[in-house]
């Protein structure tokens, strides 16, 4: 059974982890000028945390603004966040399993660099 300041420091050190994985993929790719779509899908990838961390933002403050205070508007966020998830999501991981499967052979000329930061 964990207790929560295990999950706390467990959770904590996978964001860091992710987060030096993410930002060491995105220097990679600026570096050395290739495999820039998958860049560009990664930060895509990105966009449902933002509305997530907004709203965790918006629940710790007090007051909390007053749009988040009327059901519709809040109904109206997740939907947004649904849309930013299957645009975000959905898209970047659907042509990453197309690539792998219909070009493959492209794949196949990749440099050793190339091959990695693409995976």
């Amino acid at each position: 059974v964990l207790d929560i300041k295990t999950y706390e420091m467990w959770l904590a050190n996978w964001y860091l982890i992710h987060h030096v994985v993410a930002g060491t993929g995105f220097a990679a790719v600026t570096y050395l000028q290739v495999c820039t779509g998958i860049g560009a899908f990664g930060l895509l990838f990105e966009v449902p945390v933002l509305f997530m961390n907004h709203r965790e933002f918006l629940v710790c403050l007090d007051p909390r603004p007053a749009w988040f205070c009327v059901v519709t508007n809040v109904h109206w966020f997740w939907k947004w966040l649904n849309v930013a998830f299957g645009i975000g999501r959905l898209i970047p991981t659907m042509v990453y399993f197309y690539s792998i499967f219909f070009w493959s052979d492209d794949l196949n000329t990749l440099s050793s660099a190339e091959y990695i930061i693409y995976h």
